[in-house]
């Protein structure tokens, strides 16, 4: 079949962009200049695309051209005549062709007598004269060398117009000059040569730069911040800009008081800069109080974290304490929203700022402390009256009512309101209504007092279809394969429009390979194709076919694209950095071939077969293809006038993703561990590099959007030294793929074990929360060091033993959070069985069940129930270093690590293991301070491990711990639990105290 590929992710044609990756010299194609992907397509196919076609027909036009001019004279003289005529050259200009593509650079005229450099024709450009001698005139206070040292133009060489505006430039970047003039002037010793001037005139020089007042900065710290020096450039607006540098820098240590005045230096005859500073105390928000918050959920601590300005910890400003003027607007501004939102719309809010000079300090004597206080007039909070649907015709007012959290006798919140609106744009989005409207309405009634009327406006819109969806790709060097950004998005060609999954996938992509955040975050831009962008619904036969031979693609008739014989790599300076080509697949999944290179192979313009038509379905788009048809459910969109067609083009920013991190942590169970991390997260094993250039722009190695981590940590009692490489969407599928190898080591009471061995790991993500998963672990086992005397079970697994296991595990994940989940559950269940100097079967599952009790109106301050059990069985020829163990803060708190096991009889001090094991948790978390960055826990932990399956040495503790989140150390960092066991067994190793603390960098 021929050489051009429908993709599975652009169905109506996918907008093409070029031949192959035809933008290299000598070939056709548009690119975005952030380096848009190309694609291949019939040349016959894209002229008669309407949208966004021009330079393509220009280059299909030149293609022709080239092949009528070699058949025949007399029609190429014709062709050549309408170019001429038709002013071709004036077309648009696409990569890899110019129209002054075979004009040499024009260079300065050589007049006849002195006079500014003036470009000269072609003519005149091969005999231009060399410059003899470059020379400075105008100069006084900067030396010839300085000037010199800046000039790129060389005497003995012919010097081009756009070589002396670079220097010209570089010379007023300096700001030494008020002008700079490049002249010529023939050269009296050599009649052929000529002399290049550059005439200067200087600007006035800073004389002297003084700081009066200045008793708690010093001038060094001044200098630094002004960034001027005595013999600087004279410059008005540099000084008054120095001048506001320096009231910044006292501002942010403390001085919000400061006057700061140029007493010198602003005036064109001044040549001294004069800063004259009143400093003023230096201060310290000691205290933020409020006045008149009585509402419940309007305590100072809730309050305190809407504000920007933060009180000094310890009346040290190092943590938090500085105060700025300036945010005192926007924290009143803050506290208006939230009261507003909360139902206060006649809230008022009033501050004054008192302050007092420091007493009992010896390290801030002559400083401030400083309060702000801040009046709150509540007003009443208005009730809602009733809720009015208006303008829904698709939906029944019933069915959009329905699990409304704003209703009718509530206290205005704008938080329901707002997950009202969210909740019916959802609905319309499940239908392909992307641009429905909801339109949240307040009207108040005078007659009716701190009442409230909510009207939500609505318009339904359309349905509309994904259409063609283009990758933009932004940074310094792109290298990242279109298919990284295709394989995360969860929607395609011909799907309804739903919001939902465009919003999911815009977070999919906010991840480790792609910069976040809302300037330089991922981007989904929709847009509605008009009728007369749609493809056309008939596409007759190419008129141009048999003119350009086939080439490195086979047409076998079977209904399949041969890949291309060779893939050749593009240079790295190439302004194309990948072509991508795709193919739709019966699984609904990308197969992707990345072509880039400098002269790829020929174009293919082949013709696809033409099968009995009588035997083929009509499709208005696209007739007889043997792939079928490659734009799915999109005709739906094409004859259906109801429904609408969007333009997807998703803009990505790639981030940095190689790290090298270094971390500490500490925990009752493996004492101190250190942390060397190597992690690059968009790694790509295929991708050698063809060059020292590819190592040094980081695009070797880079751009599959595997993952690739090499960790070493070390520690006292455990060590843990891995390589780990991994394939989210392995070969452009749902199926996952994990390789690792690793080497661990581990101090026990009772043994000393070592493990070497690897696992590979095939996934697929069945839904968003179902996924599957199948491991195989080849692991070598030494154990030594046993503790004496010693049990059947350990002397059995002294030495070295060998096994291999076999695992399938299935998981269900509905969590909103990871690392602190308030709302869903986690459930997996796993088998697995073993081989090699031990045989067994294992099953094991996992459950976690988290519920929210009570939250703030605003949506803050979850209390948090959490309920989780483990269960797991194992068979008889369990080596010890397989079978479970309890205790420690990750399983079992008021018990040691491993402490909860059996004992084989005349072995008390030796925990073997049991068969068997069934724990469960209860905890509760609620937060002590109102930005929750300490909270409380209250648990109770129970269950039991034996060597049957049973219940005969349950045990159970309740304790209670701390949970300290600090930002920059991670999400959760530092948890404290205290358990007391109530229930236990005579030979339990208990302990009472457990924690965990991290840190990484």
């Amino acid at each position: 079949m021929g050489s051009w590929i429908p993709r599975r992710f652009t169905g109506l044609a996918n907008r093409w962009r070029s031949e192959r990756t035809g933008v290299e010299r000598g070939k056709f194609g548009l690119s975005h200049p952030d380096r848009s992907t190309t694609y291949a397509a019939p040349s016959g196919f894209l002229a008669r695309l309407p949208f966004r076609s021009y330079s393509v027909r220009s280059a299909m036009a030149v293609l022709l051209c080239g092949r009528l001019l070699r058949r025949n004279v007399v029609a190429g003289f014709l062709v050549a005549s309408t170019f001429v005529a038709l002013g071709c050259q004036g077309g648009p200009i696409v990569r890899g062709q110019s129209p002054a593509a075979t004009s040499p650079p024009r260079l300065l005229a050589t007049p006849e007598s002195e006079t500014t450099a003036q470009p000269i024709d072609e003519a005149s450009t091969a005999g231009g004269s060399p410059v003899t001698y470059v020379q400075i005139e105008g100069n006084d206070a900067i030396t010839e060398r300085d000037i010199r040292n800046l000039l790129r133009v060389q005497a003995g060489r012919t010097v081009t117009e756009a070589q002396v505006r670079d220097d010209v430039r570089r010379l007023f970047a300096t700001r030494w000059f008020f002008s700079v003039e490049p002249i010529y002037r023939p050269d009296p010793g050599n009649p052929a040569g000529r002399i290049l001037v550059f005439r200067v005139v200087e600007r006035p020089m800073i004389r002297a730069i003084r700081f009066e007042g200045n008793k708690r900065l010093d001038d060094d710290d001044l200098f630094e911040a002004i960034g001027l020096r005595a013999g600087s450039p004279f410059d008005i607006s540099t000084n008054r800009e120095a001048l506001r540098r320096i009231d910044e820098l006292y501002r942010e240590k403390g001085f919000p008081f400061a006057k700061v005045r140029l007493t010198t230096g602003d005036k064109r005859g001044d040549r001294d800069v004069v800063f004259a500073i009143e400093e003023g105390q230096k201060v310290v928000v000691a205290g933020v109080n409020f006045i008149g918050n009585n509402y419940e959920y309007a305590t100072a601590g809730i309050l305190k974290t809407k504000l920007t300005t933060k009180r000094a910890l310890l009346g040290i400003d190092l943590f938090g304490g500085k105060f700025d003027p300036k945010t005192i607007p926007q924290d009143k501004e803050g506290l208006t929203t939230y009261y507003r939102g909360l139902g206060f719309f006649d809230v008022k809010i009033t501050h004054r700022v008192l302050t007092g000079d420091v007493l009992y300090n010896p390290f801030r004597l002559g400083d401030a402390n400083l309060t702000i206080e801040y009046k709150i007039d509540e007003g009443q909070q208005y009730t809602v009256r009733s809720v009015t649907l208006r303008g829904n015709k698709v939906y029944t007012t019933g069915q959009l009512a329905t699990d409304m959290a704003l209703t009718k006798g509530q206290s205005f919140n704008q938080r329901y309101l707002a997950a009202d609106v969210q909740r019916m744009k959802e609905m319309y989005g499940q239908l392909g209504r992307l641009f429905a409207r909801v339109n949240p309405l307040t009207r108040f009634d005078d007659n009716a007092p701190a009442m409230v009327d909510v009207i939500y406006d609505i318009d339904e819109d359309r349905p509309y279809l994904f259409g063609p969806i283009d990758v933009h790709f932004h940074g310094d060097y792109p290298h990242t394969k279109e298919t990284v950004v295709l394989n995360r998005l969860l929607f395609q060609p011909g799907e309804l429009a739903n919001p939902k999954l465009i919003n999911r996938s815009e977070r999919r992509l906010a991840g480790m390979i792609f910069e976040r955040g809302p300037m330089r975050g991922p981007k989904i831009r929709v847009r509605p194709l008009e009728p007369e962008e749609l493809v056309p619904k008939k596409i007759q036969a190419d008129p141009l076919s048999g003119l350009i031979p086939s080439t490195g693609h086979e047409n076998t008739g079977s209904g399949r694209v041969d890949s291309p014989r060779f893939v050749q790599r593009a240079e790295s300076n190439s302004p194309l950095t990948a072509s991508t080509r795709t193919l739709l697949q019966t699984s609904h999944r990308l197969l992707t071939d990345v072509l880039t290179g400098e002269a790829p192979p020929p174009v293919a313009r082949g013709q696809n077969p033409s099968p009995n038509p009588a035997a083929q379905p009509f499709n208005p788009i696209l007739e007889n293809s043997p792939l079928g048809d490659p734009f799915g459910s999109l005709g739906r969109a094409l004859t259906d006038p109801n429904y609408g067609l969007l333009d997807i083009d998703v803009d990505v920013t790639e981030a940095r993703t190689g790290r090298l991190m270094f971390g500490a942590g500490v925990n009752s169970d493996s004492g101190l561990i250190g942390s060397i991390v190597l992690d690059e997260n968009n790694f790509d094993l295929l991708r050698l590099p063809t060059s020292l250039q590819d190592i040094g722009d980081g695009t070797a190695f880079r751009g599959g959007g595997q993952r690739f981590r090499i960790e070493a940590m070390p520690g006292y009692y455990f060590s843990r030294y891995l390589f780990n490489w991994s394939d989210p969407y392995f070969m452009d599928t749902d199926f996952s793929l994990s390789v690792a190898g690793f080497y661990y080591q581990r101090f026990f009471y009772d043994w000393d074990e070592h493990r070497t061995g690897g696992r590979v790991t095939l996934g697929r993500q069945l839904t968003r929360e179902w996924s599957l998963a199948g491991t195989l672990r080849f692991e070598q086992v030494e154990i030594d060091n046993p503790d004496v005397p010693t049990p059947d079970l350990l002397l059995a697994a002294l030495g070295e033993t060998w096994f291999t296991t076999g695992k399938v595990s299935v998981t269900h994940d509905t969590r909103d959070n990871a690392f602190i989940p308030t709302e869903g559950h986690f459930v997996q269940a796993s088998y697995e069985q073993a081989f090699g100097d031990f045989s067994y079967p294992q099953i094991r599952g996992d459950a976690k069940q988290y519920f929210t009790l009570h939250e703030r109106p605003d949506g803050q301050g979850r209390q948090v129930l959490s309920l989780s059990g483990q269960v797991g069985w194992t068979g008889d020829d369990t080596p010890i270093y397989e079978r479970f163990f309890a205790g420690g803060y990750q399983s079992f708190r008021g018990f040691d690590f491993r402490g909860v096991t059996p004992r084989q009889a005349g072995f008390p001090g030796t925990g073997v293991g049991g068969s068997w094991m069934a724990l469960g948790s209860v905890q509760y978390q609620f937060p002590v301070t109102a930005d929750e960055m300490v909270s409380a826990v209250v648990f109770t932990d129970f269950g039991t491990v034996e060597n049957n399956v049973a219940m005969d040495d349950f045990r159970m503790t309740l304790g209670a711990g701390l949970r300290v989140t600090i930002p920059a150390m991670g999400p959760a960092p530092i948890a404290v639990d205290w358990g007391i066991p109530v229930i236990k067994n005579d030979l339990d190793n208990e302990r009472v105290f457990s924690f965990y603390i991290g840190i990484n960098r």
